[in-house]
């Protein structure tokens, strides 16, 4: 597919960013079943590692949670980049 300049990657940026956000709260909802389940499994366990894995499992979450912010600011940037270069004058 041709380019056609900043409308094409403002467009790209869009579309991007809603697909992202899309995927972003359904697997929201699949990361909180299995983040219940998994805490709770490690709730029940009596070993020594149980301090760890509750830390681990709090920075997945805290992870999880600014992903989104990271993707949304790194097409934003992508697609400012993208459309401020210089054009080629065919002409």
């Amino acid at each position: 597919m041709k380019r056609k300049g900043s409308a094409y990657i403002g467009l790209v940026a869009m579309c991007l960013i809603f697909f992202g956000m899309l995927f972003y709260s359904l697997f929201t909802q699949v990361n909180g079943l299995v983040y219940e389940e998994t805490y709770a499994m490690i709730n029940e366990t009596n070993n020594t590692f149980t301090t760890s894995a509750k830390d681990t499992m709090e920075d997945l979450a805290s992870v999880w949670g600014g992903f989104i912010l990271l993707f949304v600011f790194g097409i934003l940037s992508w697609g400012f980049m993208a459309a401020s270069r210089k054009e080629p004058n065919y002409g």
